[in-house]
């Protein structure tokens, strides 16, 4: 069986869970602190990802949600406000480098406000605003036409 990998890399914690193929109900999640400082950082990041893939699954992709300005044509991160050291920094790459699978990144706010509108409270609305309010404040607005 294979599994799909969501991240959310926050100014506090990393957080992970796992869907098997065609799911949207995880089977495992899990989250750690981040520790926003930098290669530890990065290297936490990687050894995380390898902790959460369960024992003898194929990984076919990776979702990664960050705060923040990026660009997610090239996967860099371009300003976190809350992992100042990660500026400029290509995640996607670096996590398919180590397990083999595609990687993708993308605003956390604006991750959150599409999974909304499509799996949760904002199904089958043609409008939905979405604010996100933790370590850091962010939002998205979606307008079906």
């Amino acid at each position: 069986m294979s599994v799909t990998l969501a991240l959310d890399i926050g100014g506090t914690h990393m957080r992970a869970a796992v869907f098997p193929e065609g799911e949207q109900t995880p089977v495992h999640q899990s989250r750690i602190r981040t520790y926003a400082n930098g290669k530890t950082s990065l290297q936490r990041l990687i050894d995380f990802i390898k902790d959460v893939i369960p024992a003898g699954e194929k990984v076919d992709s990776v979702g990664i949600a960050v705060p923040g300005p990026l660009d997610p044509y090239r996967g860099v991160i371009l300003a976190a406000p809350n992992l100042r050291a990660w500026a400029d920094v290509a995640i996607p790459p670096l996590v398919q480098e180590t397990i083999g699978a595609p990687a993708f990144l993308g605003n956390d706010a604006n991750l959150a406000a599409v999974g909304e509108w499509r799996f949760g409270a904002g199904k089958g609305h043609h409008n939905l605003v979405y604010l996100t309010v933790s370590t850091g404040v962010g939002g998205e607005i979606n307008q079906v036409v």
